[in-house]
């Protein structure tokens, strides 16, 4: 059971999902934001259905889809990553061009 994260949300359920997927998600998660399409929250959770639908793991959650209170403890289990909303560009940075760049 060591290989398990039990997380309690309301008593007497416990949803199991491994260290090692949770780390996949976390590494996931880091990929898209450095490739420039940080994932939602809700995309977060879509990620965590297709796990347990793929592997038919009983789970308290509705269509195998997690909630906010699943999706607010896994950002604090994992402070490493985290939301935030992207700002606009300012007018003189959106016209930036190659030109602009090279000098």
């Amino acid at each position: 059971m060591s290989n398990f994260s039990q997380h309690v949300g309301f008593p007497g359920v416990i949803v199991r999902v491994t260290n090692a997927e949770e780390q996949v998600l976390v590494d996931y998660c880091k990929h898209c934001a450095k490739i420039g399409y940080p994932l939602k929250r809700y995309e977060l959770c879509i990620e965590i259905k297709k796990v347990l639908d793929h592997d038919g793991r009983s789970n308290p959650f509705k269509n195998n889809l997690p909630g906010k209170d699943w999706d607010s403890a896994f950002m604090k289990r994992h402070p490493a990553i985290s939301e935030r909303t992207a700002s606009t560009l300012g007018h003189q940075r959106a016209i930036v061009n190659q030109e602009m760049i090279a000098n």
